[in-house]
């Protein structure tokens, strides 16, 4: 083949995704080995230049700023916050593509960024109903980290309060500095008790999300409450403990349990390549295969045409978002277990 292209892949490898960051770059690197094998991106080989998206949204915007300046990225890809997004996509607009997989809060009209991760109408409030339908949730409250992500996706829900005949009783977003603090997360879990929910929207992030639902655990007034975790990955479910499951639901495109002939194909030779002691092949990590995947539509194929790729999801569709098939699935142990099919 002939010259790389060089993608800046902005991964967790510190804060609290940083949990994320070993199966996300494990899988990177087999996605990176799948492309190149099959002939690259218009015969160019990828090649990854990690970029440590757990710290502030300026410092990682810095040092991607400076490897533009010096020509040594032509792409940008790789899970990250919503925050940090931010702070990258005006410096991706107008110069090199930016593929964003991790689910979010929507809107994003950056020009040159695309999104293929999972957004509120396709995956949160789809989930909403079917908790509703299925568990009888309808007084809810929000928990969530303090920044874009998690206050944007509670506003788009409580546009849609009446359409699912809910409602939102109490509404917490957390300060980092307090999510490490289980007096701080003790007294939410108090102040829970309140209010009746029978339904828990929790919009945190990785080791948050964790200490979060460990210490609501503790809490049995509330375990009749059906938890919600839209970024509750495999990595987060071990973090969080077995104890710590009961009636805790995700939704998304992906799940290492997943039974779709396109699913178990990259089960099987991720895990054949590595071995058995290989991370996690997660939700998380699975969305950076994805995202590889479209930056490789968006730069192959005809402008024209509508951009869609297959891949371990399935037929995925690229306009503003990505559409693709999401599944609703409840924690067991320290596994999913795919309950329905909430939006296609």
């Amino acid at each position: 083949m002939a010259d790389s292209l060089h993608v800046g892949m902005v991964l967790p490898f510190s804060g609290p995704g940083g949990q994320y960051g070993p199966s996300s770059q494990a899988v990177t690197e087999f996605a990176i080995e799948d492309i190149n094998a099959t002939g690259g991106i218009l015969g160019r080989r990828l090649s990854p230049v990690w970029i440590d998206g757990g710290r502030a949204p300026d410092i990682v915007a810095q040092d991607v700023r400076h490897m533009l300046d010096d020509g040594s990225l032509d792409a940008i890809s790789g899970w990250h916050t919503s925050a940090v997004r931010e702070a990258l996509a005006p410096l991706a607009a107008g110069s090199i593509p930016y593929v964003y997989p991790a689910l979010y809060e929507g809107g994003e009209t950056t020009s040159r960024v695309l999104c293929t991760g999972e957004t509120p109408d396709l995956q949160i409030i789809p989930a909403i109903r079917w908790l509703r339908d299925h568990k009888g949730a309808q007084r809810w409250g929000i928990v969530g980290d303090d920044y874009i992500w998690p206050r944007k996706t509670a506003a788009a829900l409580g546009e849609h309060t009446n359409e699912l005949d809910i409602s939102i009783e109490r509404q917490w977003f957390v300060p980092q500095e307090a999510t490490s603090s289980p007096r701080a997360l003790a007294h939410i879990c108090d102040d829970m008790k309140q209010h009746a929910l029978q339904g828990l929207l929790i919009l945190m992030v990785g080791q948050n999300a964790a200490r979060f639902n460990r210490e609501f655990s503790k809490h049995l007034q509330l375990s009749g409450i059906a938890r919600f975790c839209p970024l509750m990955d495999e990595n987060t479910l071990l973090a969080c403990g077995a104890k710590s499951t009961k009636r805790l639901f995700t939704a998304g495109g992906y799940f290492s349990s997943l039974t779709t002939e396109d699913s178990l194909d990259l089960n099987e030779r991720f895990t054949r390549t590595l071995g058995e002691t290989a991370p996690l092949l997660s939700t998380t990590a699975e969305s950076c295969y994805e995202g590889l995947l479209a930056l490789r539509a968006l730069l192959s194929q005809q402008a024209s045409a509508p951009l869609s790729y297959r891949g371990p999801r399935g037929a995925v569709s690229l306009g503003a978002h990505a559409q693709q098939t999401i599944y609703i699935a409840q924690a067991h142990h320290y596994d999913f277990e795919i309950l329905d099919c909430i939006s296609q």
